[in-house]
């Protein structure tokens, strides 16, 4: 009795695949968004309002008072927008 036994191919070695960076290039980085114009008010109110408020009223308090803080530090940095303000120190 004869035994054949059929030959595949040889398989080609698997291409290694292309950077992440090449296949997912970064979006361009925005300046801004709408909520980084919002009035100082708006942004009180929702920052201190759930999700990040807390229950405990000492740490919303002094929650509360640093994000004053912070608004007023950069109400004095230059800009049109908080995220400008934010980052114009740093330019």
């Amino acid at each position: 009795m004869t035994v054949t036994t059929a030959t595949r191919p040889a398989r080609q070695a698997p291409r290694p695949p292309a950077p992440a960076r090449a296949r997912f290039p970064a979006r361009p980085a925005r300046p801004d968004w709408p909520a980084t114009g919002q009035d100082r008010q708006a942004v009180l109110a929702c920052l201190t309002a759930p999700p990040f408020a807390r229950e405990n009223p000492d740490s919303r308090s002094a929650r509360r008072r640093g994000l004053r803080l912070l608004l007023d530090w950069l109400e004095d940095q230059p800009g049109t927008t908080w995220q400008q303000r934010w980052l114009a120190p740093r330019r």
